[in-house]
């Protein structure tokens, strides 16, 4: 048993699209415990104590923000995620991504 005699694990809910699929989360059976680093698509819940999955769209996003969830775009998108950042145009949900405007006509970034 080793390792996991130190720790428990924890199942949370996660939905990535339309699948639903239940993750399994190791959480520290120590006192205090804190959780130093979440993976790209989770965030730390209110006590430091736990990894929880973000509810981002993994197609348009590079991961969450472990504090608070909020979601990271991809260097073409902004906003939602579902809008060309500025020097880039054409947004397409397939691909996740946009075109970047040439520098030919105007373009600075």
């Amino acid at each position: 048993m080793g390792a996991i005699s130190n720790m428990l694990l924890a199942f949370f809910p996660a939905h990535f699209g339309d699948n639903k699929s239940w993750y399994i989360f190791p959480a520290c059976a120590c006192s205090p415990c804190a959780v130093e680093n979440c993976s790209l698509f989770q965030m730390k819940d209110a006590n430091d104590q736990f990894c929880l999955p973000c509810d981002c769209d993994r197609n348009l996003t590079v991961g969450c923000h472990e504090g608070n969830g909020t979601c990271i775009c991809k260097n073409s998108l902004a906003g939602n995620c579902t809008q060309c950042a500025d020097g880039y145009y054409n947004f397409s949900r397939e691909t996740g991504s946009c075109l970047q405007v040439p520098h030919y006509l105007g373009n600075t970034t």
